[in-house]
């Protein structure tokens, strides 16, 4: 089989999210000598959808009426000339006002019959006529008339909220109601309810819809040209972005994270998560702070993603050109060794985090991403899918971060994982519910040896855990504390006589006025079980601590994260006393011709702000690898770096830190 052009290909994508002004104007080669001074490897151009940009024979998609400057053709011809590739970026989406006349049968409807029409844009529901068919009829013309590389479909799926961020509500258009009444034999909800089942089922009918599309507009490219890459079949690309008043905290490890989930166990996708030039919806022309744009293309280098960077506009016309420098750097590295990045990568990781959406992501899940990136453990992320259908063996790991949706399929791999003499950490509400939204009331009852899961209470400010002197081998982190926060939630259960209870719980007491603030119970609940199974163990942390440590950040969930990871668990750091906000990861060329290791320092992510990384000195860093190495080099600086090889374990000295840093083991 012939290999696809995106496989090992040098991927430095550049999005220019063009406007219908921008093609007023156009040079083509100018545009293609803009892309090259980056340092670009390809272009991604609106091509089609909302607006055609070019002469569309189709009377019901909408063309542009600034097409006076270089046509499509002579813009992607201009970028094959100059060997670049070309990903055609589709928005079906939404409509113009004129064509929703026309057909209104295509749009979505509130429940109460409402469409969405922001500036004249309306929006088109997923089941109508435009996205089931004229859009493939778009699709057809695009690849028909123009020899593109790829195609990206921008918004897909189920869109209910405006670029205001004005909720509006589930589609309840005709065609919906009749494709969910038919699959459930319900009616829409028009409340977001977990308790009420036609709510869950909508959640379902919706996962359906997409990955169902998704396949089939997938099938159709290839059909027509199978050396078209098709987003989320053959690429995988998200984005990191910022938003003006987004609930803090900021979350510094996105790009790293969307990249390890796109990335995943053995994935054939492309990771492409792209980094957002401007802050947000409301001010696309002004660009985050630059060394924010940095940290996040290297921690994508880091992660074995392709670099992606996305502004709205064109590249010589962009009006806020403070990030440019940032991203030429990061590309002129990527670029000077594509004989590595090229290369295919696998992560030496043995320890994975399930993670439960690509574009959307759980408290929970963030703070168990920092702490393992915060202790230096090299670690995985992977959706269900993914971990599903492929072998376990590299791991001795596994963490589920509150996932309350998992299918039974899942809950049983992970038991029979455990049984096998892995360790899989279950946190909170897992599973609650099976891959069809039914309710489970005790879905780990043989891996976490619970009896019964009692009740879960949401109502537990002030409560704490209490660890004994017995216990502090357990939790040396915690030798000049003997209490920690719990937060909101503790899930009630009873456990059978072989689980191992650690720490117990303080229930909610007084906290005012001072002359009260102490407690008078304690009781013997746990907050950590250990149950036997078979040759491993089933973990159980009844409360939220990723979710805690994300939010608020303190060092007392820090310590308990912290021992977790290294005290109950023995996991190794890779760098045991670097500062935390050095990220390390560690991955090898799939035929062991090298080794990699990449660090990014995350020193200069201050409060709200980005600034340019501290220097850090004298890293050390402790890898396992049996291969007898005869170097180590320093692809930042050009030199070799010191290092000792003992007992399967490779010792490296790096002088100095500064913003990134690959090490190529030899």
């Amino acid at each position: 089989m012939k290999t696809k052009w995106w496989h090992n290909y040098p991927w430095r994508n550049i999005q220019t999210n063009m406007r219908q002004i921008d093609m007023k104007d156009i040079d083509a080669q100018q545009y293609v000598s803009e892309l090259k001074a980056f340092g670009a490897s390809l272009a991604m151009i609106n091509v089609g959808g909302i607006i055609a940009s070019y002469e569309t024979e189709l009377e019901d998609q909408t063309q542009s009426d600034y097409l006076s400057g270089d046509s499509m053709g002579t813009i992607i011809d201009a970028c094959h000339a100059a060997g670049l590739r070309v990903i055609a970026r589709m928005d079906f989406s939404k409509v113009r006002e004129p064509i929703f006349h026309k057909h209104p049968d295509w749009a979505y409807r509130s429940a109460e019959g409402k469409i969405i029409n922001y500036n004249g844009d309306v929006h088109a529901c997923i089941n109508g006529g435009y996205q089931q068919e004229y859009a493939y009829k778009i699709m057809r013309e695009v690849l028909e008339k123009f020899p593109i590389d790829g195609v990206f479909f921008n918004m897909g799926g189920f869109t209910d909220t405006d670029y205001s961020y004005n909720y509006y509500g589930f589609c309840h258009c005709d065609n919906c109601k009749k494709k969910f009444r038919e699959r459930f034999g319900l009616e829409i909800p028009t409340e977001k309810n977990m308790k009420d089942e036609r709510y869950r089922k909508y959640l379902l009918f919706k996962e359906q819809v997409v990955a169902e599309e998704k396949s089939r507009m997938a099938d159709f490219v290839h059909s027509i040209n199978p050396n078209v890459a098709v987003d989320l079949y053959d690429i995988g690309r998200v984005e990191s972005n910022t938003e003006y008043k987004r609930t803090l905290p900021y979350y510094q490890y996105s790009s790293s994270s969307n990249t390890r989930v796109l990335r995943g166990i053995s994935s054939t996708l492309i990771p492409s998560n792209c980094s957002v030039d401007f802050i947000g919806f409301f001010y696309r022309h002004v660009a985050v702070s630059a060394a924010q744009q940095k940290l996040r293309l290297y921690q994508e280098l880091a992660n074995l993603g392709g670099l992606d960077y996305y502004l709205i506009g064109r590249l010589d016309n962009h009006q806020d050109k403070t990030g440019f420098p940032a991203i030429k750097e990061v590309f002129s590295f990527h670029k000077q060794h594509e004989d590595i990045y090229t290369k295919t990568l696998r992560s030496c990781a043995t320890t994975l985090l399930l993670k439960s959406k690509i574009w959307e992501t759980l408290a929970e899940e963030r703070g168990w991403v920092r702490a393992l990136t915060e202790n230096h453990i090299n670690f995985d992320e992977a959706l269900e899918d993914e971990f599903l259908s492929h072998p376990l063996e590299k791991y001795a790991t596994i963490i589920v971060p509150g996932i309350e949706k998992l299918a039974s399929a899942s809950v049983a791999k992970l038991t029979e994982f455990a049984a096998s003499g892995g360790d899989v950490v279950v946190v909170g509400n897992s599973a609650y519910y099976d891959e069809q939204y039914a309710i489970v009331n005790n879905p780990f009852s043989g891996l976490l040896g619970i009896e019964a899961m009692e009740y879960r209470s949401n109502d537990m400010i002030s409560s704490m855990l209490k660890r004994t002197e017995d216990e502090l081998k357990r939790f040396p982190s915690m030798k000049e504390t003997e209490v920690l926060m719990l937060g909101d939630q503790y899930l009630y259960a009873r456990y059978g006589k072989e689980v191992e209870k650690l720490l117990s719980l303080i229930p909610p007491h007084l906290y005012g006025p001072p002359e009260r603030c102490y407690y008078t119970q304690e009781t013997t609940l746990p907050g950590l079980t250990i149950n036997p199974i078979g040759k491993g163990r089933g973990i159980f942390i009844p409360w939220q601590p990723g979710t805690l440590f994300y939010r608020e950040g303190y060092d007392n969930t820090f310590f308990f994260l912290s021992d977790v990871l290294l005290s109950i668990l023995g996991e190794k750091p890779l760098a045991k006393d670097l500062t935390p906000m050095v990220e390390v990861t560690y991955s090898k060329e799939i035929g062991d011709a090298f080794r990699l290791v990449q660090l990014v320092n995350t020193s200069g992510h201050f409060g709200t702000s980005y600034f340019k990384a501290l220097e850090v000195q004298d890293v050390v860093l402790t890898v396992p690898c049996e291969t007898k190495l005869s170097s180590v080099t320093s692809l930042k600086s050009g030199k070799e770096v010191s290092f000792t090889q003992h007992q399967g374990e490779v010792t490296i000295t790096l002088p100095v830190l500064g913003e990134f840093d690959c090490l190529v083991l030899r």
